[in-house]
């Protein structure tokens, strides 16, 4: 069936109509834009934000009868938290809030916002663009051997002076530094590994066993060396730690 608009605007005409159809539905409809779509969405996710692309796609379909791409569904998905949840600028908006109910409900804590000025206006420092930047992070495990966050920050990328930056506030907030009652875990991130050794020079630094053993394989492949090297990482006694290191090196020789 073919549909047109009058002359007058407040009726439609039947142009065409075949009535006998052969042809079976396809589910694909090119109304269904993604502005639509995402109002469509907004119940579903805002109950279930983790929702997959695919049960997206059978909500469509089921609902409405509509056939989506995996594009369509994901544009209208990311439309849709959008709308719940709001924009960039929404959400950078309320970082000052933000940080005072930190120091409210967490007293003690530091909370450090940046800004300089540009030539439309503030802006925060150390972030280029809308808005990018890099997520440093500082994890620990507390009495019940669970991860716990300590400290985060956003800055321009991964550098030395990042990295020193943060770390020097961490340090001041952690105390005690002087009596190496800390032992930091890391990867070997561009300027971490240099910062640590100029900034944090009482505490204990060891590099994370999963990153040290994706280097170690490269050269040194196979289940046995793997093995061998957890067993070291985990040695509690220096014994232990010995035997581990022994067969370590025979399995390096026997290669």
């Amino acid at each position: 069936m073919r549909v047109s608009k009058g002359n007058h605007k407040n009726f439609y005409q039947v142009v065409s109509l075949e009535k006998t159809h052969t042809c079976h539905r396809n589910g694909k409809n090119r109304q269904a834009k993604t502005k639509w779509l995402a109002k469509g969405f907004v119940s579903i996710l805002r109950h279930t934000p983790n929702m997959k692309i695919r049960a997206l796609q059978e909500e469509a379909q089921t609902k409405w009868s509509v056939m989506l791409s995996r594009y369509q569904a994901y544009r209208a998905k990311t439309r849709a938290l959008k709308m719940i949840e709001g924009g960039c600028i929404d959400q950078y908006r309320n970082l000052r809030s933000y940080g005072d109910e930190l120091i409210r409900s967490n007293p003690g804590s530091t909370i450090i916002i940046k800004s300089e000025m540009g030539v439309e206006g503030p802006i925060f420092s150390r972030m280029y663009g809308l808005y990018g930047g890099q997520l440093l992070t500082a994890v620990g495990k507390d009495g019940n051997n669970q991860m716990c966050p300590i400290a985060f920050a956003i800055v321009e990328a991964e550098t030395k002076d990042s990295w020193a930056w943060f770390i020097q506030l961490l340090l001041e907030d952690l105390n005690s530094i002087m009596h190496r009652r800390w032992s930091f875990i890391s990867d070997q991130q561009k300027g971490l590994v240099d910062t640590l050794k100029s900034v944090a020079v009482n505490v204990e630094h060891r590099l994370c066993v999963k990153h040290l053993y994706g280097n170690l394989r490269k050269k040194y492949p196979g289940e046995q060396m793997k093995q061998s090297l957890w067993i070291a990482a985990r040695a509690t006694t220096v014994p232990e730690w010995e035997k581990a290191m022994e067969n370590m090196k025979k399995l390096n020789e026997g290669q």
